[in-house]
């Protein structure tokens, strides 16, 4: 269905084309969704397909390429992360996200990075497997940091024997699988045996893992069938939809993850639940694997059919089950429940929170309208190198990360701060003043008067003057928590102070911190990326071949601006005007 500026504002399926649209048209009967649907329902267009599967994926497809805003989205397309183990002679372990490929195990899914990276630190810890890529462990002539603080065995320079290596890699493949019991009962007999020999060092080591394991595990609910899992459970409460993800692997819970789908109003826990089916399984699961069993807690008309459909298209075996209250998934739907209601309670107490603050903020700037957007500003160098402004976008609903932006600064004095928030300002807002849909009420500096005074400069510059400017900025002794609030007047052309109570406070400094944090990553990024660069790559003239051949000449990149243009010219392959362009280049560098 499109609306009048011929925009698709929702995508459905029938079996009974006749039906499913004559009932659109009925004067009565119509639920308040259908209702607001039908008010701006212009033009309706059908594509037949050759059966319900070929329905349900054309469906899914067209939802997630035009996310019309009367079908239920899901916005997180980030597949879940896993940790992988490589089939090489000394495997490496590593965590992993995106499509499975041949020639290596992956475990998992796991519900979030944080978890994959803490059971990699586990697994280097107790069994000392290599992290480290192929091309690093390739060329190691002695044992790197890792091995000195006993996280790796050094295979790469053979410190320990390709079966050593795979008797730990076998444990560590039983623990990933939830064979706990059997790892532990072969440590145990291993420190016994060691203890015997009086190899008391060694089986100090055997002890000290063995503690280890048990204090990482966790109660688990276990079931001896159907270990591999996803429980899901949806709630509803004030408006917010919760879909809490329970991951089942080998009999014990390895995480969960909540999801929060825009919701158009008036849909029902059937709409809701088939959405997240189609959205999520059928366009991830060949990158996240699927389960055997998918357990909801909603009655779906169509569940065999999206089982058929999942099947079909995937190539699995998986049930798509409807737990009640009892039966042998209940335990875990009853935890999935549990967590889902938990979550939706904080979801609502930080969204009412924000909204507080926003109000509260309005009330202390006597704004007539609650202001939907802020953006904020902050500018971040080392020393001048590789300076960076950022920009970070809240709004009543919290941070707005798919709006970020970061702006490289070129053409300015190093360390410059207030030439850089100048550049960023004017082509930011010199952006959005030909695009005004997300130009935002209030734009908060974070800074002093002079950040203030130069946003100002540029508001002005581009004819904004009806945006608030707000600058936030420290306490001059830098007490934690102590900050003062400014405020540009463009009626009056000055700055005053603003007297902001606790939560419209509170709120410019998430903000702020938001900003700086942005600010920070987006300058080390930049800072790495050049640092492992070669300034000889900027040079016109030069690809990969003639600096390979200088730092063969010379030896190295200090040895190359050491010499003078006669030297180079002696290096294959480069004239006397490159030369004296590469001599050029390099010193100027060096009086930066």
């Amino acid at each position: 269905m499109f609306d009048v500026n011929d925009k698709i504002i929702y995508v459905g399926k029938a079996k009974n084309l006749k039906n499913r649209v004559t009932n659109y048209f009925q004067k009565t009967g119509h639920d308040l969704k259908k209702h607001a649907l039908m008010q701006q329902a212009v033009k309706i267009e059908v594509t037949i397909t050759a059966n319900e599967n070929e329905a349900l994926l054309l469906e899914g497809n067209l939802i997630k390429q035009y996310k019309p805003r009367y079908n239920i989205l899901f916005k997180d397309d980030k597949s879940f992360p896993y940790l992988v183990l490589s089939k090489d002679k000394f495997p490496r372990l590593f965590s992993y996200r995106g499509t499975k490929e041949a020639g290596y195990e992956y475990f998992g899914p796991y519900s979030n990075s944080l978890a994959t990276r803490e059971t990699l630190h586990f697994a280097q810890k107790v069994f000392c497997i290599r992290s480290c890529s192929d091309t690093f462990f390739r060329h190691r002539t002695r044992p790197c940091l890792q091995y000195q603080i006993q996280r790796c065995t050094a295979p790469c320079v053979g410190y320990v024997s390709e079966a050593e290596y795979h008797e730990q890699v076998s444990m560590l493949e039983q623990l990933l699988r939830g064979k706990n019991r059997i790892v532990l009962d072969e440590l145990t007999k291993r420190m016994q045996e060691a203890a015997a020999d009086k190899k008391f060092e060694l089986a100090a080591q055997y002890r000290d893992k063995i503690a280890y394991i048990r204090e990482v595990q966790t109660p688990q609910r276990v079931t001896k069938e159907g270990g591999e899992s996803d429980v899901i459970a949806l709630v509803e409460q004030g408006g917010v939809y919760c879909l809490q993800v329970l991951f089942v692997r080998f009999g014990s819970v390895v995480g969960s993850q909540a999801y929060f789908p825009n919701v158009p109003e008036f849909s029902t826990l059937e709409e809701v639940i088939t959405a997240f089916l189609t959205q999520k399984y059928l366009d991830f699961a060949i990158e996240k694997g699927v389960p055997k069993n998918i357990c909801i807690n909603i009655y779906l008309a169509e569940r065999a059919v999206l089982q058929e459909t999942l099947n079909n298209v995937l190539n699995t075996k998986t049930k798509l089950l409807m737990v009640t209250t009892k039966g042998k998934y209940h335990s875990w739907m009853q935890m999935a429940l549990t967590n889902a209601k938990e979550s939706v309670q904080r979801h609502l107490l930080l969204h009412a929170n924000l909204l507080d603050r926003f109000q509260v903020l309005q009330t202390t700037l006597q704004l007539t309208d609650l202001p939907q957007r802020i953006e904020c500003f902050d500018v971040s160098h080392s020393a001048g190198e590789a300076t960076v402004a950022a920009c970070v976008v809240f709004t009543t609903s919290g941070a707005e990360k798919k709006d970020y932006r970061h702006f490289n600064i070129e053409n300015v004095a190093a360390g410059d701060d207030y030439a850089a928030m100048h550049q960023a300002l004017l082509r930011r807002y010199g952006y959005l003043k030909e695009h005004p849909a997300k130009m935002p009420q209030i734009l908060l500096i974070d800074g002093g008067a002079g950040q203030l005074n130069i946003a100002a400069n540029a508001l002005e510059a581009l004819a904004l003057e009806n945006i608030i400017l707000l600058a936030i900025t420290k306490d001059p002794e830098r007490k934690s928590g102590v900050d003062f609030i400014y405020q540009f007047r463009f009626t009056t052309k000055n700055i005053v102070s603003v007297d902001c109570p606790a939560p419209a406070l509170h709120l410019l400094q998430q903000i702020r911190d938001e900003t700086h944090r942005f600010a920070v990553t987006s300058h080390r990024q930049k800072r790495a990326k050049k640092r492992r660069g070669s300034i000889l790559e900027d040079i016109a003239g030069i690809g990969q071949k003639k600096r390979l051949a200088l730092y063969k000449h010379f030896g190295g990149l200090q040895e190359v601006k050491q010499a003078d243009v006669a030297a180079l010219v002696k290096v294959p392959g480069v004239n006397q005007k490159l030369a004296e362009e590469i001599y050029r280049v390099l010193h100027e560098e060096n009086k930066i």
